[in-house]
């Protein structure tokens, strides 16, 4: 045999063996990647078993639920049912002492708002009333001459309670809003100026002042000089401030610190 031959014979030899070599690294891989594949393949079937198990508990708990509601709705029913029994027993045994057209149930139905609404007014009224005449009583009883423009005059009898209600704010502004009765919207409005200071906006003392002395200036041209009662709300803790605010409220009305 030639050095050729040999030398060829050695390279294929070298070669059989590479192969065999490279066969036997990837039945190692594919052994490896078997059982890694098992594995995750337990843990996942592990994994869903867990999570089958807490939605089976969910679907029991849903169940108990729903056997809840349902004896719930059925308490519902026959409480329905009852009432609905009494109600109709109710009817037939008043039957004949009730309004039969629905122009008379419309009727009693406003008649009874209306009676309602009035007494309450006329409570209101009343007692508003009895503290304006105390409150008048108690000024006629004090010196005068120290309280401004309004207090010497009676009240306007617009209403029997206050005309207007006027916060003071920290900014140093006054705001006013409508507290008249609302039976007595169609008679507050037609004062001078009432329409022009009621909103939501916020005055100045000088833009108060100048629309303020409207109404003031309306109450003196009555057949009896009269000055209107306020209503007043602090939103603030400054005492020269509040001091200020309510000597340009003392000038037009009588407000209810007295």
């Amino acid at each position: 045999m030639s050095v050729k031959s040999i030398r060829a014979e050695a390279r294929r030899q070298v070669t059989l063996f590479t192969l065999v070599e490279l066969l036997i690294i990837c039945v190692f891989i594919s052994v490896l990647f078997a059982f890694a594949v098992s594995r995750e393949g337990r843990e996942l079937s592990s994994r869903l078993e867990e999570l089958l198990a807490v939605e089976r508990q969910r679907v029991h708990a849903l169940e108990v639920q729903l056997e809840d509601v349902r004896d719930e709705l059925q308490r519902v029913a026959a409480e329905r049912d009852r009432y609905r029994r009494q109600y109709l027993q109710l009817i037939e045994g008043m039957e004949g002492t009730l309004p039969t057209s629905t122009a008379d149930i419309a009727e009693l139905t406003l008649v009874n708002r209306e009676d309602y609404r009035s007494s309450r007014e006329e409570r209101d009224a009343l007692s508003s009333l009895v503290d304006e005449q105390q409150r008048q009583l108690n000024r006629l009883r004090q010196d005068l001459s120290g309280r401004g423009e309004s207090s010497t005059f009676p009240n306007c009898v617009v209403s029997s309670g206050y005309l207007l209600k006027i916060t003071a704010h920290p900014n140093g502004h006054l705001s006013v809003e409508p507290r008249w009765p609302r039976s007595r919207e169609d008679v507050a409005i037609t004062v001078e100026g009432v329409r022009e200071i009621v909103g939501s906006r916020e005055f100045t003392i000088q833009q108060f002042r100048l629309l303020a002395s409207r109404i003031f200036e309306w109450g003196q041209e009555q057949p009896v000089p009269c000055v209107f009662r306020v209503d007043t709300e602090r939103l603030h803790s400054d005492a020269d401030l509040f001091e200020d605010q309510m000597r340009a409220i003392d000038a037009y009305f009588y407000p209810n610190r007295y």
